[in-house]
């Protein structure tokens, strides 16, 4: 009864091996998925002044379909045009949202592209982590945030709901959204 009556009949003919086919395949599927979270969610790593293989990888968290929420001083990394470009078709389908300290030639032309752009200068808050939110507002959303490492360019993913760094990140573009709109009121 249970579980195991449901997948295998009482009268099926050869029981044990459909019960051992079955186990052997839902194995498989586990050490399928956990191999495919380790070779994702590892870090990437390379040289700090390596700006081909860091845009490269800025082009792969972008490209992700979803909403994209970018936390950024000057967006001076988006200055690539590959970059720029993906980053424009993300904001002509309304899937581009950018938070930065200040207004540059990039994030106005991303705005005329349909990008919703927050500047936080007037907050008189610098933050000093810089990261981008992949799939916002969905269970399945996933942060890189980029930061240097014995003179390594690191950018490190957490998924929704796996990583207190997630959450954080959340509730400071949440804080940053709130400074915005009560400086515009003061």
């Amino acid at each position: 009864a249970g579980l195991y009556g449901f997948l295998v009949p009482p009268d099926f003919e050869n029981s044990q091996l459909y019960a051992a086919a079955l186990g052997v395949l839902l194995f498989s599927t586990y050490v399928i998925a956990e191999l495919y979270a380790y070779f994702t969610d590892r870090d990437f790593v390379c040289r700090e002044d390596d700006t081909r293989k860091i845009n490269n990888e800025m082009k792969n968290i972008i490209s992700n379909s979803g909403r994209s929420t970018i936390l950024s001083r000057d967006l001076s990394w988006a200055s690539d045009e590959g970059l720029f470009e993906k980053l424009v078709e993300k904001a002509k389908r309304d899937e581009l949202s950018i938070h930065l300290q200040k207004k540059t030639i990039l994030s106005e032309k991303l705005k005329e592209e349909g990008a919703s752009v927050i500047y936080y200068e007037y907050t008189g808050f610098v933050p000093e982590s810089r990261f981008t939110m992949m799939n916002s507002g969905q269970s399945h959303a996933t942060i890189a945030i980029g930061f240097v490492r014995d003179g390594k360019r690191v950018i490190r993913r957490y998924r929704n709901g796996e990583e207190a760094t997630f959450h954080l990140a959340k509730d400071l573009l949440r804080v940053l959204d709130i400074a915005v709109a009560n400086s515009r009121h003061a």
